[in-house]
């Protein structure tokens, strides 16, 4: 594990040092796929607050989520 790690380490300092990109542009798109979800994610769970608030979420967590 170790040397895998050093090995990764290695490799992202070359490409700093070179300037090259460290994600791909596939690597990137998926990224920003997974962060709009769970941005959409969030949103929905403040709405979901703010119509229906309990115990558990308050209405000013559930507008901060939304917003």
């Amino acid at each position: 594990m170790s040397v895998k790690f050093q090995q990764w380490v290695a490799t992202v300092r070359r490409r700093m040092q070179d300037g090259q990109p460290l994600l791909g542009p596939d690597s990137l798109q998926a990224l920003t796929d997974d962060v709009r979800k769970l941005g959409l994610g969030a949103m929905g769970a403040g709405v979901l607050g703010f119509f229906a608030p309990s115990e558990k979420i308050t209405l000013g967590a559930s507008v901060a989520m939304f917003s």
